[in-house]
């Protein structure tokens, strides 16, 4: 034998001994061609379970609802503190719903493009007023009965949501909340 050949042969040797021990894992890593390649079956799209779902849409539904009534009261009020605060909700809720329609695209869920029926029809009924009983009923829906119940639902996805993206992003929420809550507090102290 050649030393060629035999070196051909101990390097073939030496790597099927160090096989040995990663092929077990290197098999795990095989995929057919039914399942795709490694990566697209990594970047294969995990989807929400139903409740997930449901507390997905009815934060989307949310946040529509509070840039929907705050750009109403940019129109409608009359003070420079509710304008602000307003001008804040469009800003805060527009971003957090690209968030939550970026975790929809990626999760497989279609989102309506609208708020709920009980939201809309708040705003049918903030369309009817002006002034000073506009910002009021605003304040006192939009800002604090709104934000109160969408706390609520943050904890609750925190809670008892199955997906940890949809947790993480409810967590990540919560303090801009919080500190709507105090704009209005602060608003309808003055």
């Amino acid at each position: 034998m050649s030393n060629s050949t035999l070196n051909k042969n101990l390097v073939i040797a030496a790597l099927l001994m160090t096989g040995a021990t990663t092929l077990p894992a290197l098999a795990d890593r095989t995929v057919t061609s039914e399942e795709g390649s490694p990566n697209t079956r990594m970047a294969k799209k995990v989807a929400l379970d139903a409740s997930d779902r449901q507390m997905l849409t009815k934060l989307a539904q949310g946040n529509q609802a509070e840039v929907d009534a705050a750009k109403l009261a940019l129109e409608k009020s009359d003070s420079d503190a509710v304008k602000s605060f307003a001008q804040r909700m469009i800003d805060d809720h527009s971003k957090g719903l690209k968030e939550i329609h970026a975790l929809a695209k990626d999760k497989e869920v279609k989102l309506p493009k609208e708020a709920d029926k009980k939201h809309q029809a708040a705003l049918s009924e903030l369309k009817k007023l002006s002034g000073p009983a506009f910002d009021q009923k605003y304040l006192a829906q939009a800002g604090h009965a709104d934000h109160q119940a969408t706390l609520q639902l943050l904890k609750e996805i925190e809670k008892d949501a199955n997906d940890a993206d949809l947790k993480m992003l409810a967590k990540k929420m919560e303090p801009v909340v919080q500190s709507h809550l105090r704009m209005v507090e602060d608003i309808k102290s003055k």
